[in-house]
């Protein structure tokens, strides 16, 4: 289970991210994925499905300040920008391990 600390909604990634409970309008969006063979590394190349990444962090702006000790300007900068390759493979590697353990 994914829980979204916005809204508190939840949805269940084994079923392509669907909400199980919550205000959530839609499933989580999709991260597009590609593996390279040559370095063995996975390789996050985009998203499917809606993308409500924007309206998320203007809703949840003071939240995320609040919660995570960044000034006005430091929210407004990672809003405003891409995340990188680097950051999307964490984060895809943080959500493999919450699957694996929930599945455990």
């Amino acid at each position: 289970m994914i829980h979204c600390c916005g809204d508190n909604s939840r949805y269940d990634p084994l079923q392509g991210a669907r909400v199980i409970d919550g205000p959530a309008p839609q499933p989580l969006a999709a991260v597009l994925l590609e593996w390279d063979a040559n370095s063995d590394q996975l390789h996050a190349v985009g998203t499917r499905g809606g993308e409500m990444f924007d309206a998320f962090f203007e809703k949840y702006t003071m939240k995320l300040e609040l919660e995570t000790g960044s000034s006005p300007a430091q929210t407004e900068r990672c809003h405003r920008r891409r995340a990188t390759r680097r950051e999307l493979q964490q984060a895809v590697a943080q959500l493999q391990s919450v699957i694996t353990s929930e599945a455990a």
